[in-house]
C-alpha cells in the first residue's frame, strides 16, 4: 500500500498543502495523512502515518520546497524509517 504524508508549516499555506495532497494522490497513494504544523511542533499526523504503515507498505513524504518526495519503505514489523525533519 502507498501512504502519503503532507505538511505545511502554517495554516496560511492552504494552496501548498492542497498541492502536496494532489501530488501524493497522483503518485498513487491510497491514504494521505496531512497537517499544518511547524517543524518543531508535535506532528500527530506523521506519528499516525508511521503507526499506520505495515510491512511492505511505502510511505511517501512530500517535500514542498523542493517539489519532490522522499520515500520510506517498511522492511520489518517495527518502524523502519527515522522521522523526517
Amino acid at each position: 500500500m502507498l501512504i502519503g504524508y503532507a505538511r505545511t508549516s502554517t495554516v496560511e499555506q492552504v494552496a501548498g498543502l492542497e498541492a502536496q495532497q494532489a501530488s501524493l494522490a497522483a503518485t498513487g497513494c491510497n491514504k494521505v495523512f496531512s497537517e499544518q504544523a511547524s517543524s518543531v511542533a508535535q506532528r500527530s499526523q506523521l506519528d499516525a502515518a508511521l503507526d499506520f504503515v505495515r510491512e511492505g507498505d511505502t510511505l511517501w513524504a512530500s517535500l514542498p520546497s523542493e517539489d519532490r518526495f522522499k520515500c520510506f519503505r517498511r522492511t520489518h514489523s517495527g518502524r523502519s524509517a527515522k522521522r523526517p525533519a
